[in-house]
């Protein structure tokens, strides 16, 4: 698929963000939604790698067009990632649930979002990766942060591809709803 590709006959354009820890499965949740596949073997995202993809909502419903900005996992690209926020629709925040450690550095990164200039009405995810695996992170947990910082709460195995096209229906939904009541 070509990165830069341009869907010029669809109208709905939503920029989409993905956000967390090294490792926790951002490049592989973005690969299983474009190519419906999961690979074990990922190199590390440097900066920002930005993929084009038409997304059909189903059931007779609209086709719309994601940018979904695969942002790195190190903090070091905090600038580059802040330059990119100031753009977005949306943002998924991501964790692995096997590994509490990538769940309590989440507060890095809403600062992170806090610091750039971003669009107030901004949609924002969090996703816990990897129930395929033991947990260690509690769904309660998760639910309660997610409340506390305005965001919606979800869980997915991006290796057997549970939940990965629900967590972005439920985006361009939300996205949806907020262009049609801006006030929400």
């Amino acid at each position: 698929m070509n990165d830069f590709q341009d869907f010029g006959d669809i109208q709905n354009c939503y920029k989409i963000m993905v956000i967390g820890e090294s490792g926790v499965g951002k490049s592989s949740l973005i690969r299983r939604l474009l190519l419906g596949s999961f690979s074990s073997c990922t190199s590390t995202t440097v900066g920002v790698d930005r993929k084009i993809t038409r997304f059909n909502l189903g059931d007779g419903e609209e086709t719309v067009q994601l940018q979904l900005l695969d942002a790195a996992g190190s903090y070091k690209f905090k600038g580059i990632l802040k330059s990119y926020m100031s753009s977005i629709d949306a943002i998924v925040f991501m964790y692995d649930i096997s590994k509490k450690e990538t769940f309590a550095c989440l507060p890095m990164w809403t600062n992170l979002l806090n610091g750039a200039n971003t669009k107030r009405n901004l949609t924002k995810v969090l996703v816990g990766n990897k129930l395929d695996l033991p947990r260690e992170v509690k769904t309660k947990n998760a639910v309660n942060y997610g409340d506390f910082e305005g965001m919606i709460p979800m869980e997915t195995s991006v290796k057997n591809g549970e939940s990965v096209d629900l967590v972005f229906k439920r985006i361009v939904a939300e996205l949806k709803m907020r262009k049609q009541f801006p006030t929400i």
